[in-house]
């Protein structure tokens, strides 16, 4: 898991009343477009793979 992530978490745990800091936001945004990167770059890298898999397939019957 993201380290950013868990810190802010534990930090709004013990500090409700302050949650909509300023720093609090601004690490709810960086991890918000770091999970949206990731999520991209996982999936980029699973389709990648799908289709060497059906590229080897395709090597294999000709």
């Amino acid at each position: 898991m993201h380290k950013h992530m868990d810190t802010g978490e534990k930090w709004i745990q013990y500090y409700p009343e302050k949650k909509y800091t300023q720093h609090t936001k601004m690490m709810t945004d960086w991890d918000g477009s770091f999970g949206k990167w990731n999520n991209n770059f996982q999936k980029g890298i699973a389709d990648f793979e799908k289709m060497m898999d059906e590229f080897e397939k395709k090597m294999d019957d000709s």
